[in-house]
């Protein structure tokens, strides 16, 4: 049974564990899958799915990560806006999923709380 996290492509051969993950062998490779809330945002199997989506460093997606209250948030125009104080059309900084920063995102929706998200739609805090 090649294709087995015990057995993985050869006899022996056992799937690597990480952490927040499980591991199967569809086709005779090792495949990693994150747990629900974990992602791998980095792209590295050397640290797992080390990623916690519930985190406010991450806001529930790579690189997202959530501003609340008086926290400055990077505008376009060069001046910071504390959080409570954005508006919906408000252009902002952002970094996208390989921290690289994203010149032009617009404000979608604001919130009033912290870490509270919107189903199917991305936010940019």
């Amino acid at each position: 049974t090649r294709y087995t996290t015990s057995h993985c492509g050869s006899c022996n051969y056992v799937c690597p564990s990480y952490a927040h993950s499980s591991q199967s062998c569809p086709t005779g490779i090792c495949v990693m899958s994150c747990d629900t809330g974990y992602s791998n945002c980095d792209g590295s199997i050397t640290n797992d799915c080390e990623a916690d989506l519930s985190s406010t460093s991450t806001c529930g997606a790579c690189g997202g990560a959530c501003f609340h209250g008086d926290e400055l948030v990077s505008m376009i125009s060069g001046e910071y806006k504390e959080a409570i104080h954005l508006l919906s059309g408000d252009r902002v900084y952002s970094l996208n999923e390989q921290n690289q920063i994203i010149e032009d995102e617009v404000i979608m929706m604001v919130h009033k709380e912290p870490n509270a998200t919107g189903y199917g739609e991305k936010h940019t805090y």
